[in-house]
């Protein structure tokens, strides 16, 4: 049996899930954690005897799985860096918070390798997973002073989000401003403005991490750690600076 558990983001539904899991005695879990890898919720799943996968970065006792984070944020900035941009805000938020700080440690690290200040950055981070939150984005965007000629934002979800919102405040993307997203979500390119985003390779991760898994199960498992490269993905969201 096969039971499947969507958070939604919510740090609070996903310890729930986590310990019923572990009530259930399941015999193996591929999680996607938010919480740190000492919280209770997670010791319980792994103390029930549970087989255990991690999709991110994880200790070495414990398979995990995850895309170069850092090579993502880098592409991003650096995409927008060729394309002529140095006002470049960053768009983060709660949820997936190891995936989010790598992704911007990753950016910062493009622009010193452009002799540019990592500290030019402007950062906003969404104060929670909800769809007002999420969307209040593009208001405190525009609040900035002077208005950032780019935006990389940590996700697709958080991009398609700015991208209405600047949209329906009559702001032209990318004439006066571009956005670049993060993972390729299947409506990044269905949007009104298709998005340009940075891909990980999420079939892969998810037959590796099956794989893994049942390796897992056998007597003798050495546990792995696997990273994958992303890719940046080019799109109608992002153009170059008119000087």
């Amino acid at each position: 049996m096969l039971v499947s558990c969507n958070t939604e983001g919510v740090r609070e539904t996903e310890r729930q899930y986590v310990t019923a899991l572990a009530e259930m005695r399941v015999t193996g879990a591929i999680v996607m954690p938010s919480f740190e890898q000492d919280d209770l919720p997670f010791r319980s799943l792994r103390a029930s005897g549970a087989a255990l996968v991690v999709l991110g970065e994880w200790d070495d006792e414990t398979c995990s799985i995850t895309s170069d984070d850092d090579e993502g944020g880098r592409l991003a900035m650096q995409h927008l860096l060729d394309l002529g941009h140095s006002d470049i805000a960053f768009l983060g938020g709660p949820g997936g918070e190891h995936q989010i700080e790598h992704r911007f440690a990753g950016a910062q690290a493009a622009l010193r390798a452009n002799k540019l200040d990592p500290a030019r950055v402007r950062r906003i981070d969404a104060a929670s997973a909800s769809i007002p939150d999420r969307a209040e984005l593009a208001e405190r965007l525009l609040e900035l002073d002077p208005l950032p000629t780019a935006v990389f934002c940590a996700s697709d979800t958080l991009a398609l989000a700015v991208l209405n919102g600047l949209l329906r405040r009559g702001m032209r993307v990318p004439e006066d401003m571009s956005i670049i997203g993060f993972n390729d979500v299947a409506s990044a390119q269905l949007a009104v403005i298709p998005l340009t985003t940075i891909a990980i390779p999420q079939y892969e991760m998810g037959v590796s991490a099956a794989r893994l898994l049942l390796d897992e199960l056998e007597p003798g498992h050495q546990h792995q750690q696997l990273m994958l490269p992303p890719q940046l993905v080019t799109r109608q969201s992002t153009r170059r600076l008119d000087v």
